[in-house]
């Protein structure tokens, strides 16, 4: 499905983006140390330019727990999917329009280079276009961003499911084809006229699951205009603070209450946040 808002002449010729990132792994053990560069549990992310046209480039993608029951680290697989797409985006892409072909060519050089892998992820991919200001994106399960413009969310993606707590998901082929199983082409395609001042917020689904939209915009809120770093770690440690609270009636919690299933809490993820502020050459 593609989803794509109002399209004009950018008047500010260019947008800068400060772009930072923060996140926390569920398991404390795992957040005294790096185990793999560009991980947080088993989420993965990256940021980068690309070395021919010049735009900002990000993703974040959440590999699937259930496969520890099997013996697998989840986590390898969405690193491996986020480094491929890096790799890609940075080197080879040179058209701000198509983050589906990175995410694409990202899965397949992936399985390609590891044929015995095993493992399943969400992902989303984000190409922002710093001459036009258009932001064009890709989202496979519930993984996703939100742009905040004056104090409001003005636009967010929308979470792919096949059923409560079952995201879409990019997976390899497995002997028995137990396991749920997505294709790039299956992705949410977004696209989006950003202007000076609007702030992107890229996460996998531990921020979303445990802060509602309101709370995220409190966050936001109280921070400096553009020090994307301070924002990203504030919601980071806000979602990791709820997601442990015990007493605390969680976005994850009212939505599993809707199909029936009482429960309360916080939802204990891992948490990977991007934030970018954008701004014109003359801030």
């Amino acid at each position: 499905m593609i989803h794509t808002a109002l399209r004009s002449y950018n008047a500010q010729k260019q947008l800068f983006l400060a772009t930072n990132y923060s996140g926390f792994s569920k398991s404390p053990k795992e957040n005294r140390f790096v185990i793999k560069q560009e991980t947080f549990g088993d989420d993965a992310y990256f940021i980068t330019i690309s070395h021919h046209v010049h735009n900002y480039l990000t993703g974040v993608a959440d590999g699937v727990g259930g496969w520890k029951e099997y013996g697998v680290d989840p986590s390898l697989f969405s690193h491996l999917l986020m480094k491929n797409c890096k790799s890609y985006a940075k080197n080879y892409c040179v058209d701000s329009a198509f983050p589906l072909k990175i995410l694409k060519t990202g899965y397949d050089t992936m399985l390609s280079e590891h044929p015995n892998l095993l493992g399943s992820s969400t992902a989303c991919v984000m190409v922002i276009d710093k001459i036009t200001g258009m932001l064009y994106s890709v989202n496979l399960g519930d993984s996703g961003f939100v742009i905040i413009r004056d104090h409001f969310i003005i636009y967010q993606s929308k979470e792919q499911q096949h059923y409560f707590n079952a995201p879409y998901q990019l997976t390899c082929k497995t002997p028995d084809q137990s396991f749920l199983g997505n294709m790039p082409s299956e992705a949410d395609e977004y696209s989006f006229l950003l202007k000076s001042d609007d702030i992107i917020i890229m996460a996998t689904d531990g921020l979303f699951d445990n802060m509602t939209g309101k709370q995220i915009l409190d966050i936001v809120s109280n921070q400096q205009k553009h020090n994307s770093q301070r924002i990203a770690n504030c919601l980071v440690e806000e979602a990791r603070k709820l997601a442990f609270d015990e007493c605390y009636i969680s976005p994850f919690v009212r939505k599993a209450r809707m199909h029936g299933i009482y429960a309360t809490g916080g939802k204990p993820d891992d948490i990977t946040v991007i934030v970018a502020c954008a701004r014109s050459p003359v801030q």
